[in-house]
């Protein structure tokens, strides 16, 4: 600090309390300024990395595409909505408390280390998967489905009569 300005001195760029003393090391490494000390506690924040996001460089989700680029570390937002694309609508949106927020958990189906749907089991759905319909191909019955002027695949169904499927 006592030859570079503190270029995170506002409290929409990172709080002090995250880099004590304004030790800078504390993310940042002497020999290259932009690559990471890999030293910061991102598990003390709300937002703990897990997973891919683990693998992530810091100004994936710090660091704006504006130009000039603008650095936020505060009031980031922490759904995985915010920074993914959400391809089923309000679907699995939870309407009742303690959730009952609209917002989805995309970790009932989806890994943390990757997108596959490794998590999900369609024995805890309304339509368990027996006989013939075990061997189908998931894309056979949830089919893309033009909802509120957007398409999503349909996974939540409204019928499980036979004659829905099998006319």
């Amino acid at each position: 600090m006592d030859c570079h300005d503190d270029v995170h001195k506002t409290a929409s760029e990172i709080d002090v309390k995250w880099y004590p003393n304004q030790d800078c090391q504390t993310c940042h490494l002497t020999e290259s300024w932009s690559a990471s000390s890999g030293k910061f506690e991102h598990s003390k924040t709300k937002f703990q990395l897990k997973g891919k996001h683990q693998q992530q460089d810091c100004r994936a989700c710090h660091l704006s595409d504006d130009e000039p680029p603008k650095r936020t570390f505060a009031g980031l937002p922490n759904t995985c909505a915010d920074c993914h694309e959400h391809g089923h609508g309000n679907q699995f949106a939870s309407p009742l408390p303690p959730k009952g927020d609209g917002l989805t958990d995309c970790t009932r189906c989806h890994s943390l280390d990757g997108w596959a749907m490794t998590d999900f089991d369609h024995d805890k759905t309304r339509f368990k998967l027996e006989g013939k319909h075990a061997e189908t191909a998931c894309q056979k019955c949830h089919l893309p489905t033009v909802v509120d002027g957007s398409t999503v695949v349909l996974y939540r169904m409204e019928s499980f009569e036979c004659v829905v499927c099998h006319k």
